[in-house]
């Protein structure tokens, strides 16, 4: 079967996942070169409220995400039922994330960096989630590089709406 045949160490669909991120990240750096959009307030919500809004979404579940990768990095690392637990934590904690964020008004410039950080952060979650269903810690552990990639393009979105709603740069550490 040929989506379990071992390519360079790499499952074909790891290989897809992979590919998407690439043209991903090709697709951020792009974006990123075009300009940034002005900051106007939707309506009559102003910048600053709207940043209070994301912020009220955006540092729980930052902290919910340090939770789960603190355990599957620490307690949890050599338990595999408890890492798989872990990372499915983390996919539905992004996955409502992104559902919050999509009910905030925002100006139509930021409206699009939200539905794109959107996207990319569904993809991220659907790398979690296959990381999630390895059979083997060893396995488990050959995930982490995909994991990196899509946290490094998440992370280029979530500073690009930052700096538009006039927040500073996430803390990565």
């Amino acid at each position: 079967m040929a989506t379990s045949r071992l390519i360079g160490g790499l499952r074909f669909s790891r290989l897809r996942s992979l590919s998407a991120l690439g043209l991903t990240i090709c697709a951020v750096l792009l974006a990123g070169c075009s300009g940034s959009a002005k900051t106007s307030s939707s309506g009559s919500v102003s910048t600053s409220a709207l940043a209070k809004r994301y912020l009220g979404i955006a540092e729980p579940a930052n902290d919910k995400l340090e939770d789960s990768f603190d355990a599957l990095e620490g307690r949890d690392e050599d338990n595999l039922a408890a890492s798989q637990a872990d990372l499915r934590s983390a996919a539905a904690v992004e996955r409502s994330f992104d559902q919050q964020l999509l009910r905030i008004d925002f100006p139509p410039a930021i409206e699009a960096t939200a539905r794109s950080l959107v996207s990319f952060n569904e993809s991220r979650a659907d790398a979690t989630v296959e990381a999630a269903a390895a059979p083997s810690l060893d396995a488990l552990t050959g995930y982490r590089q995909l994991l990196s990639v899509a946290d490094s393009v998440v992370e280029v979105r979530v500073n690009t709406i930052r700096s538009q709603l006039n927040l500073p740069p996430a803390d990565t550490e």
